[in-house]
């Protein structure tokens, strides 16, 4: 394989919530999903069925420079929002 060009990091497998629900729900799934990360079984469990290496908790600018990879590309990040 060879590259043909790079870009700045695209973020996969994130976490989302719905909208409105309780910040506590929102973290213990997020304690849980990084302790279960942390665990050497857990983290087994992790890449056996999802091919996940880990967890970090972000914050929400993280993803800026994929949408600027977005907005270079033409794409309004809006539209990919349901």
């Amino acid at each position: 394989m060879v590259a043909f060009a790079d870009t700045d990091r695209i973020p996969n497998d994130g976490v989302q919530f719905v909208k409105g629900l309780d910040k506590t729900i929102q973290d213990k799934v997020v304690a849980g999903l990084i302790a279960m990360a942390q665990d050497p079984a857990g983290n087994t469990i992790l890449k056996n069925l999802y091919t996940i290496n880990g967890f970090q908790q972000i914050e929400p600018t993280y993803y800026d420079p994929f949408v600027g990879v977005l907005k270079a590309a033409g794409v309004d990040p809006a539209t990919l929002v349901k």
